[in-house]
């Protein structure tokens, strides 16, 4: 969907509402801590990749995709590394239709925990992923197929 792919640039662009990102446009905020582990700022780089919850689930995620990944120290890269990690145009754009949902499930379970006071829930996060990426998958790229049930 469009709109996921305009919020996944606005992640790679720091253009969106992180609470890092907040402060520095003069929100004043309570808390900075991440809403995922609380451990640490919420900037882009921590909240999609380097925060232990979500370091977690793109290892989860790679797994259940059997790919070994080794994942780098920016957005940009961890995009360019996870969208190249096949050779083959269509099985690359389902890891593109992943990598999408990864990020949209991530920023919307934070929304769920921030708004809504939820708890971090991986396997949850995890079914979300597998969810989206069934759906965008067999509408936009119905010739590839993962299994959805590991």
């Amino acid at each position: 969907p469009i709109k996921c792919l305009v919020f996944c640039w606005q992640v790679l662009m720091n253009a969106f509402s992180c609470k890092s990102l907040l402060q520095v446009r003069g929100v004043e905020l309570d808390n900075n801590l991440c809403s995922l582990c609380s451990l640490f700022v919420e900037d882009p780089l921590h909240l999609f990749l380097m925060c232990p919850m979500t370091f977690n689930t793109w290892l989860v995620v790679a797994n259940w995709l059997e790919v070994a990944v080794v994942l780098p120290n920016s957005l940009i890269s961890l995009y360019l590394y996870w969208t190249n990690l096949c050779i083959y145009k269509k099985r690359s754009q389902c890891f593109q239709v992943v990598w999408v949902s990864v990020i949209q499930s991530l920023w919307l379970h934070r929304n769920v925990i921030t708004f809504q006071q939820g708890v971090m829930d991986c396997k949850e996060v995890l079914d979300r992923i597998k969810l989206r990426s069934w759906k965008w998958i067999t509408s936009f790229v119905p010739e590839c197929s993962f299994s959805y049930i590991s």
